[in-house]
């Protein structure tokens, strides 16, 4: 069930997280290179919304 912490990463379209103990390096690259981007950009999409008052 969502919460209120839940909500900007809701808002982008994350629908779930993947929580690992130990990820490894391959693992770890992945999100930031193919992952971080898209999120930036979504995030930079969601302030400029919420800038204009959408």
């Amino acid at each position: 069930m969502p919460t209120r912490r839940d909500r900007p990463y809701t808002d982008i379209g994350v629908t779930s997280f993947i929580l690992s103990g130990y990820p490894n390096l391959e693992e770890t690259s992945i999100p930031g290179k193919v992952l971080l981007p898209v999120f930036r950009a979504k995030w930079e999409q969601r302030r400029n919304a919420s800038a204009v008052g959408i």
